[in-house]
């Protein structure tokens, strides 16, 4: 991160590149001040920020590539040392589980944030993302259980329930309105044909195009006599517009 720092004009340039890339991603709860990701007075971030990361990561192959990849040898002149990845869902170490369709992202700890992962998985041509922010019990593994019950939970409410928002920025969220709407007035016109999205349409919350409702609208009805899954632990769902909490954010580095 200090060379990466000083290709870009130094310690506080870089932080406000990454400040200003956070904005423009719609990540609009968090303060970057030390651009490694150590704990900083006034640094902060949210789970959904999180989540708005990892979901721009993997609209970069390279970036899918690196974060799925569970070991490699490091070049070094004329010798080579391993890196291993310590996601825990990724490689199935200390007694976890590998989860199945794993595509990354990044886990991570700081004494202030605590344990702290940002998680993908790809099943059936849908790709979910979740992230996770200090498990108040369970120990240093509930980070990874959790993960994986909301990414269970994920799969299984697919197409049978609303979603409550939306991780894509606002640009990108009101170009999508506006094909939603013409695709609708299409069909009232006599239309009839799903429309296809445009080369480079990004669904939104790892739901495919073709499924994303306009924001504001219903997305599809749960299948008949079938009600929508629960979240996991209980926990209902978050209403539209829900403060979001705010934390130490997490080494990303």
């Amino acid at each position: 991160m200090h060379v990466l720092a000083a290709m870009n004009g130094g310690w506080d340039a870089m932080a406000g590149k990454m400040q200003e890339k956070a904005r423009s991603l719609g990540a609009n709860d968090t303060h970057v001040v030390s651009p490694d990701g150590y704990d900083a007075p006034g640094q902060v971030s949210s789970a959904y920020d999180l989540a708005v990361f990892g979901r721009a990561g993997l609209q970069d192959p390279a970036f899918t590539r690196y974060c799925s990849t569970r070991y490699a040898d490091f070049p070094a002149g004329s010798w080579s040392y391993g890196i291993a990845n310590t996601n825990r869902l990724l490689t199935g170490a200390n007694g976890v589980d590998r989860y199945p369709g794993l595509i990354g992202i990044k886990n991570g700890y700081t004494s202030n944030a605590g344990n702290t992962l940002v998680s993908a998985a790809e099943r059936g041509g849908r790709t979910l993302v979740v992230s996770v922010m200090n498990p108040q019990e369970g120990g240093g593994y509930a980070v990874y259980e959790e993960a994986r019950s909301l990414l269970d939970w994920g799969f299984d409410a697919a197409d049978r329930v609303r979603p409550v928002g939306s991780l894509l920025p606002e640009r990108a969220k009101a170009e999508a309105d506006a094909r939603a709407v013409a695709a609708a007035r299409g069909g009232r016109d006599g239309a009839g044909a799903e429309t296809a999205p445009r080369a480079g349409a990004e669904p939104s919350e790892g739901v495919r195009a073709k499924d994303a409702p306009a924001s504001g609208a219903p997305g599809k009805e749960a299948r008949t006599g079938e009600a929508p899954p629960r979240p996991p632990s209980g926990r209902t769902r978050p209403a539209r517009r829900r403060p979001r909490a705010r934390r130490p954010a997490f080494r990303w580095a």
